[in-house]
């Protein structure tokens, strides 16, 4: 049996845990497949009444089921429990010094001090450990129903809100690896925002994977890649200090202005695969106009037009950074390896390679199904959220996102 990459329940037994799952919920699927030789498959959920409930989208292998585990992901957060929450001081929670030099937090101390409504998360490697943590971070829609008691005003600081974090799985392992992955590789992918196009560093190498050091299955992702997408596919090693091999895919073409890929793995060919996968996914879902994707992207793209700087990071035009900046080749064969199965041993790897650069994992329980499906949220404090600038929010960077960048600019 070939080994599937960062899971630990066969692909027959998680679908049918799912169909089992909706069918508890009363929900009807339909579905619909992009792409030829590298498919995506987008799902809707429907009620008894026929109202859709919920979507999902999955990409490479296992796009179906990847969708179909979305959806629930995605129905779940949006009528998320208040299980673990309590209400705090505002400036209290704020001023933890685990929090130090968040932005959001640094904003929630500028408004008035009031009652917040926190979510318990615990420490990953003691969960006598625990911290609270403002539950609208986590969840953007929670701001549009808030429950009768909260009176918090979340005008100023709704837009650092973000699921970002939040993962499904047939087990908890699952669910905590692809939770903490999501997490590292979107502060990876913020501080290349900042360095390349916030900042604007033209001295910063861009490190490109050479091609032909790939595995042969590698080459034949990206052979058909593009393929599908008519364009040439490169591969950007945006990997930070945690040393979690991080890859970003993108082209340079500039229609694609915007689409891009995102992986992040302690198995490096695990990362590139799936941030290949990302890329072609996101082009068939803006090819089809899903949800009105164009529509909703040209708007905030005007709206951001008095802000240059953050006008080019939700632009995220590649053309000119490959323009404007030197690039090296990189090998497949530098990247930090990691060779076991397991997925304790998995976990404890990536614990151990964040601790070592002074992070922690908490993670908070938001949802369990009665066949073993479950939902979590994980918390890294102080790792960067500034790409939700790509989703059009008028987000600014932490102070890890400042200090990175600007701690590379004085070294050049």
């Amino acid at each position: 049996m070939l080994y599937s990459w960062e899971r630990e329940t066969l692909e027959e037994i998680a679908h049918q845990r799912i169909m089992d799952t909706f069918k508890e919920l009363s929900f009807s699927v339909k579905k619909k497949a992009f792409g030829d030789k590298i498919q995506t498959t987008y799902v809707e959920l429907f009620n008894l009444n026929q109202q859709i409930e919920s979507f999902g989208v999955g990409k490479g292998k296992y796009n179906e089921l990847g969708a179909l585990f979305e959806a629930l992901e995605h129905y779940t957060l949006e009528n998320m429990s208040m299980k673990e929450c309590d209400y705090f001081s505002s400036h209290h929670i704020a001023k933890n010094p685990i929090f130090n030099g968040e932005r959001v937090m640094q904003l929630i101390v500028e408004e008035p001090d009031q009652q917040l409504l926190c979510k318990k998360y615990y420490a990953l490697n003691n969960t006598q450990q625990h911290v609270w943590y403002p539950f609208f971070i986590a969840n953007p829609h929670y701001m549009q129903h808030p429950i009768e008691t909260d009176t918090y005003q979340y005008q100023k600081v709704q837009r650092y809100s973000s699921n970002s974090g939040t993962a499904i799985g047939s087990t908890l392992h699952e669910a905590i690896i692809h939770a903490t992955n999501e997490v590292i590789e979107r502060d990876a992918f913020s501080l290349f925002l900042l360095r390349h196009f916030y900042y604007d560093m033209p001295d910063h190498t861009l490190n490109i994977i050479h091609p032909n050091t790939l595995p042969s299955s590698l080459k034949e992702t990206i052979v058909h890649a593009e393929e599908e997408l008519q364009e040439e596919i490169i591969l950007l090693d945006i990997t930070t200090e945690v040393a979690i091999p991080t890859i970003l895919a993108v082209t340079k073409n500039k229609k694609h202005t915007g689409i891009f890929g995102l992986g992040t793995s302690l198995y490096p060919e695990y990362a590139i695969l799936r941030s290949i996968t990302e890329l072609v996914q996101v082009n068939h879902i803006a090819s089809a106009n899903i949800g009105d994707e164009l529509a909703h992207r040209e708007h905030f793209l005007n709206q951001l037009q008095p802000y240059p700087r953050h006008y080019a990071c939700a632009e995220m035009n590649m053309c000119s950074v490959f323009n404007q900046f030197p690039a090296t080749y990189v090998s497949f064969e530098d990247f930090p390896r990691f060779s076991e199965r397991n997925l304790i041993l998995y976990i404890e790897e990536l614990q151990e390679r964040l601790h070592q650069q002074h992070f922690s994992i908490y993670y908070s329980p938001v949802k369990e199904f009665s066949n073993g499906i479950k939902i979590i949220h994980v918390l890294i404090p102080q790792m960067e959220r500034f790409l939700l600038i790509t989703n059009g929010q008028l987000v600014f960077p932490s102070e890890r996102g400042m200090k990175k960048s600007l701690k590379l600019q004085s070294s050049l």
